[in-house]
């Protein structure tokens, strides 16, 4: 077999990529998405356009049979759960590229609606959990806000600033660039995984920070907005009634969902830890 001298200056990158509905078995990338989710150890950060489903312009109807990306929330609830520290960026809401509406880059959810689906996913794997604790790992472990230039959301002729990145960092040494949202949108999609720390170091120094001492700021993403939108069914409307939830709550709560037989898609167990 033949043997090559690594050309100087090499960075190591993984392509991945999906065919969407061209060949429906065929999604690769959703798997490996999910496992850099699920290996993280310190912290998560994305740059995404919306992670809510595409609705109804000017609403929060999700268009029919869209729902919000589950097993997403579900890896990221996980990695909230057992303390690592997730930051998001979204584009603002109605921002709309040269007035065209069917070029939206944001579907018009807010911070504290993406956050408060991130955290009912923790609610449905860990059976009981008082709203203390929960509230606690939201003011932790999450945080999110729209993109912004010097703290303003708004150009100067008034337009909303956009986001269309599909971007995302694991732990400041391995990210995700690419073209594949984590919306529900199944599309054909490829990108590139990097795998070398110095190169992520850099892009951390050159495009994450700027970006999120610009954008972030705390009321974008309030922890009370965030609690009470739990009770909100933000999915596509369906013909059956909705059950009601029990609200629990308790000092100290540890009953787990006990592991079953599930395909890839249906995340595991949280682990329970005391603090």
């Amino acid at each position: 077999m033949p043997n090559y001298d690594n050309p100087e200056g090499l960075v190591p990158c993984i392509s991945i990529g999906r065919s969407g509905k061209l060949l429906s078995i065929s999604r690769p990338a959703d798997n490996a998405i999910l496992a850099m989710i699920n290996s993280a150890k310190k912290n998560i950060r994305m740059s995404l356009q919306d992670l809510g489903p595409i609705c109804v312009p000017g609403t929060k109807i999700p268009l029919v049979g869209l729902k919000w990306p589950k097993p997403y929330l579900k890896a990221l609830a996980k990695k909230i759960w057992n303390g690592v520290k997730v930051e998001i960026v979204l584009s603002n809401p109605a921002s709309v590229p040269g007035g065209d509406m069917f070029a939206s880059y944001g579907n018009g959810w807010s911070c504290a609606d993406c956050a408060s689906e991130i955290i009912k996913c923790v609610r449905k794997q860990v059976i009981i959990v008082s709203d203390h604790k929960l509230r606690r790992k939201v003011e932790d472990n999450l945080r999110l806000c729209f993109i912004k230039h010097k703290t303003k959301k708004k150009y100067s002729d008034g337009n909303r600033i956009g986001n269309h990145s599909k971007f995302f960092m694991i732990d400041d040494v391995c990210c995700y660039v690419g073209s594949q949202n984590l919306y529900v949108c199944d599309l054909a999609e490829w990108g590139v995984v990097i795998d070398d720390e110095p190169t992520n170091v850099k892009i951390l120094a050159d495009y994450w920070n700027p970006m999120w001492e610009a954008s972030y700021t705390s009321d974008d993403c309030d922890v009370n907005d965030v609690m009470d939108g739990l009770k909100i069914n933000r999915d596509a409307p369906i013909l059956k009634r909705q059950k009601k939830s029990k609200q629990l709550d308790g000092s100290r709560m540890s009953v787990i969902r006990q592991p079953r037989k599930s395909s890839f898609y249906e995340s595991e167990v949280l682990e329970h830890n005391d603090e």
